[in-house]
């Protein structure tokens, strides 16, 4: 069927869905599983879903094509109530299983902040941990973190009675304005792809599939719909098809979300040369390809590798029900590939144990373990940006302004899809907007952890007067007898929607600009998902990205303001000076029509935020990596182990008075011939005072190489290649030089 008001109700769906070591086979279930005749105890998950989907009727197989919207979408208000199927457990997504042959159905969430409950009305009053964005879990630079995130989340989704997480998403950092860009981890292939598959093995070890996401170039909300994203083959291989390949071969992810645009004039949901070619084939996947909410167009969709619809209900039609039986009856689908469909979908759910462990919803459901996660991740992914020595906070009887923010009520988080009702109290929303239809998500949010509450009990003899900041002069007159101020800024971002520019919103600058003529102590804390301009850093002595902290941000702010902790997260962005630096000074397509046919022509290729700045000679504000401490480190002694494979290996010493967490990172700077920079190799080390450290990194060949499309292969030229080891993109030590012969890679 078709709706009026296609582009609301797409847009609004969109936003409330969008993502490997496997534990060994354990013994079936009794109550879900086909009998022992049929399928041996000890059989593989290839043997059983072979002989599972070789009992199946057409009809049962169809029946795992065609994915539907697990709630009543008239519950959102502004659209057309549609009742869902028996059984979908208020889900982002539902699929039947197929229960005489032990096929569970799946019970599909939204994952990237938690799990998802839009605006609270999907399952009023159903709470889950609000974990930060995933943004500033990149900030750690710690796989290991993201891998427990990864397993707190989906322990989370088990326990609500969710098998599939949609999530997490791998596009990279390429547009900056990018309304879901705190949905994604970073500017860097590398560093998306080793924390993206480590968030995927810890998902996935709690018996849920994680869907890697959008597939592929997914860079923009402006009419992403109708987007043909354009990027010579090459580029797009040395750029976000490696997160996704590094990520895949880390993590192994049971399904794939393919994206609403196009790629290079193709639809990625009915891309063969994505899907099958690609994914499939060169990549060797072997679970499923799931289509995002309303992005499939026809039965033929499926002849290109997709093998699941999701969302049925929004497309004009359940593709994968009548017309797809239709197109094998007439011979344009064959059954061979209607049966590889079927395989892929039920040889992971064996493969993961959807069977064997069954999500059930727990009550009472425990929100403690959640919680202490989300403190972590936020406690490691802050950036202390500058520091002129007025950090941490050191005077226990100061006189302290905080300055708005909303900091007395809460911090912000991103909004879509990702929305999550907290444990830990009620959010606090500003009603800029519309609050019915899918315009209600502009709608600025605040969860419900205050960093001026948490200061005042961390310094309880300090006198800690609140401002809200409303007016520049209001502000300053606040902020003038302080011994120190501290001046929270935000911006909001959402799904559906990208900012216009990277400036701070509400006359936020000039806020800066009156509170620093008034008071030199000046600590400036962000809070946004994305590059902001920040055009008073020079007039302010510190500065501290938040990110969208979740639930326990307030704490983990106050806890770093206090040196209670000591920072550790560094940019997984580039902090640009202007939207001169951007290779595109305006956003691209801003204020065209919805739904009119938009194209982008990434220019850049694979060079992308500091490799753009780079080859274009630019410097940025603050470097991707920056990231300072209360402590400092001296990075020294590299020494190359070993070539086949290439391994470098340094000494990580903590030459302050303080334990501290050091992101030593490695930089590819010259190939033969060629001046570069590309991120090869981090590590997140904690590190003693006076204590030192070896670290190692083992070097991808493809961050050598380069991708030669007419050859269909990756190429390290021989020749002389230098590497340099330092604290960012832009403060590297001295080359390190190693001589490499030729090597081809298959893509």
């Amino acid at each position: 069927m078709r709706w009026s008001h296609s582009l609301s109700l797409a847009a609004l769906v969109a936003t409330m869905v969008a993502p490997a070591a496997v534990g060994k086979e354990a013994k079936p279930s009794s109550a879900n599983n086909v009998s022992s005749a049929e399928v041996p105890a000890g059989a593989n998950p290839q043997e059983r879903a072979l002989r599972t989907v070789s009992q199946m009727s057409v009809d049962e197989m169809l029946r795992l094509f065609v994915g539907h919207v697990g709630i009543d979408l008239g519950v959102l208000g502004g659209m057309p109530g549609v009742p869902p199927p028996a059984g979908s457990r208020n889900s982002a997504g539902f699929v039947p299983g197929v229960e005489r042959l032990g096929v569970p159905p799946l019970w599909e969430t939204d994952a990237m902040l938690g799990v998802g409950n839009l605006r609270d009305k999907m399952r009023p009053g159903d709470t889950a941990t609000a974990f930060p964005s995933t943004l500033l879990l990149a900030a750690s630079f710690d796989p290991d973190l993201a891998d427990r995130t990864g397993s707190a989340l989906g322990s989370e989704a088990h326990r609500k009675g969710y098998n599939v997480l949609l999530g997490p998403g791998l596009n990279q950092l390429r547009e900056p304005r990018n309304g879901r860009n705190f949905e994604y981890f970073s500017e860097d292939p590398l560093l998306t792809g080793l924390m993206g598959g480590a968030m995927i093995r810890g998902i996935q070890s709690q018996h849920v599939v994680a869907a890697a996401k959008h597939f592929a170039l997914n860079s923009t909300q402006v009419n992403q719909n109708t987007l043909d994203a354009r990027i010579d083959e090459g580029a797009l291989r040395e750029s976000e098809l490696l997160a996704f390949q590094i990520a895949l071969e880390q993590g192994r992810p049971g399904s794939v979300m393919c994206s609403y645009n196009a790629l290079n004039g193709t639809p990625t949901c009915n891309s063969p040369w994505l899907l099958e070619t690609v994914l499939k084939k060169q990549w060797k996947f072997d679970g499923w390809v799931m289509s995002d909410w309303g992005a499939t167009k026809g039965a033929d969709f499926a002849n290109s590798g997709l093998d699941q619809q999701s969302g049925s209900e929004i497309d004009a039609e359940p593709w994968f029900a009548d017309a797809l039986r239709q197109s094998v009856q007439k011979g344009q689908t064959s059954k061979r590939r209607l049966r590889d469909m079927a395989l892929r979908i039920v040889r992971t759910q064996f493969r993961l144990g959807l069977d064997r462990f069954p999500a059930a919803r727990t009550e009472p459901f425990d929100p403690e373990p959640g919680a202490r996660m989300a403190l972590e991740v936020a406690r490691r992914g802050i950036v202390l940006l500058k520091n002129n020595g007025i950090l941490p906070l050191h005077q226990p009887e100061a006189i302290i302004s905080a300055i708005g923010g909303f900091a007395d009520r809460g911090v912000l988080r991103g909004s879509g899809s990702s929305e999550v009702t907290p444990t830990n109290g009620k959010l606090f929303v500003m009603p800029a907007f519309d609050e019915q239809g899918y315009e209600a998500v502009r709608n600025p949010t605040f969860l419900p952890s205050s960093p001026v509450k948490v200061l005042r009990e961390k310094l309880p003899l300090a006198m800690i007067s609140y401002d809200p900041g409303m007016g520049a002069k209001d502000a300053a007159l606040a902020a003038r007898n302080a011994d120190t101020v501290l001046l929270f800024l935000w911006r909001h971002e959402t799904e559906t929607r990208d900012s216009p520019d990277m400036r701070l919103p509400l006359g936020q600058n000039e806020l800066v600009e009156a509170v620093a003529a008034a008071n030199p102590n000046v600590v400036v804390i962000v809070q946004s998902g994305n590059p902001v301009l920040m055009p008073w850093a020079d007039k302010v002595k510190g500065i501290v990205w938040a990110g969208f902290p979740g639930q326990e941000g307030g704490k983990a702010i106050a806890e770093i303001l206090t040196g209670e902790v000591n920072p550790s997260g560094h940019l997984p962005f580039s902090l640009f000076r202007s939207h001169e630096q951007l290779p595109f000074p305006e956003l691209p397509n801003q204020g065209v029509a919805f739904f009119k046919p938009v194209t982008v022509n990434y220019k850049e290729g694979a060079d992308v935020g500091y490799r753009w700045l780079a080859k274009s000679g630019q410097s940025p504000l603050f470097p991707f990596g920056h990231g300072l401490s209360y402590t400092t480190f001296d990075i020294a002694n590299p020494s190359v182990g070993a070539v086949k494979p290439l391994r470098i290996s340094a000494v990580v010493r903590n030459t302050g008075g303080k334990a501290g967490r050091a992101v030593p990172q490695l930089y590819l700077t010259q190939t033969p011939g060629e001046q570069t920079i590309k991120l090869a190799g981090f590590a997140s080390v904690l590190v003693e005072a006076g204590e030192s450290k070896s670290v190692q990194f083992d070097v991808d060949p493809r961050i050598l190489a380069n991708y030669d499309a007419a050859k269909g292969k990756w190429v390290v030229r021989a020749g002389s290649y230098n590497f340099a080891l330092g604290k960012s993109a832009g403060e590297l030590g001295p080359a390190i030089k190693v001589d490499m012969q030729t090597i081809t890679l298959d893509p």
